[in-house]
């Protein structure tokens, strides 16, 4: 009796030990069938799904937040995001991302205050942030300005030409002087001809000569 008990109770243990696995293994199934779809509400779907059977499926929380973004719902994106960092899941993309949600609803202070957590998680791309749409208006207040020349000091982008650079000017080179044309050679006499010597001038026709 006692030992039809033990085996009683090492099928019970057995069987809890392996719920866990199985829930794991079934959110990371409805994990990966989120990220092979395109379609943003079937990852809506999914990732919720996945969350379901596992709350604590940090990376699940942050894709849906992502897919919450792109649809345009940021308030819901927002209490993702939120959710993550109350629970110490959040690096500096998290926060990135955060701001952009907060500034798309128009809360510029929050999202400067969730710019000022990225950079000191080590976010520095001056780049990214200098042409992120999302951040167009919170980069005009002062706010953000003490924060980047506290931050970003150093990383400015350089500023891109608008017109394409003028050609220099090709200065034309002087024409080469043309060769002068070489004197005809005299012509020799002919071995047995005349002497050389002043030549005769000939009788202009009716002209009288004076005797």
């Amino acid at each position: 009796m006692r030992g039809s008990r033990m085996a009683c109770v090492l099928v019970v243990l057995a069987a809890t030990a392996a719920a866990p696995a199985a829930r794991a293994q079934d959110a990371v199934e409805w994990f990966q069938k989120a990220v092979y779809t395109t379609n943003p509400d079937e990852q809506v779907h999914d990732y919720q799904k996945a969350l379901e059977v596992d709350p604590g499926y940090t990376q699940a929380q942050h894709n849906l937040a992502s897919v919450y973004y792109r649809k345009g719902l940021f308030r819901k994106s927002i209490a993702m995001y939120e959710t993550l960092i109350r629970g110490g899941h959040a690096y500096y993309q998290t926060f990135y991302d955060l701001a952009c949600c907060y500034a798309r609803v128009g809360d510029n202070e929050h999202a400067v205050k969730a710019l000022t957590r990225s950079f000191q998680k080590g976010f520095k791309d001056r780049k990214l942030i200098d042409r992120d749409e999302d951040l167009a208006a919170v980069r005009a207040t002062p706010d953000y300005q003490r924060l980047a020349a506290r931050y970003l000091a150093g990383r400015a982008i350089p500023v891109e030409p608008t017109e394409p650079p003028e050609k220099p000017l090709r200065i034309a080179k002087a024409p080469k002087a043309t060769k002068k044309a070489k004197k005809p050679r005299k012509a020799k006499p002919a071995p047995g001809g005349a002497a050389s010597g002043p030549a005769i001038a000939p009788v202009t026709a009716g002209v009288v000569l004076k005797k």
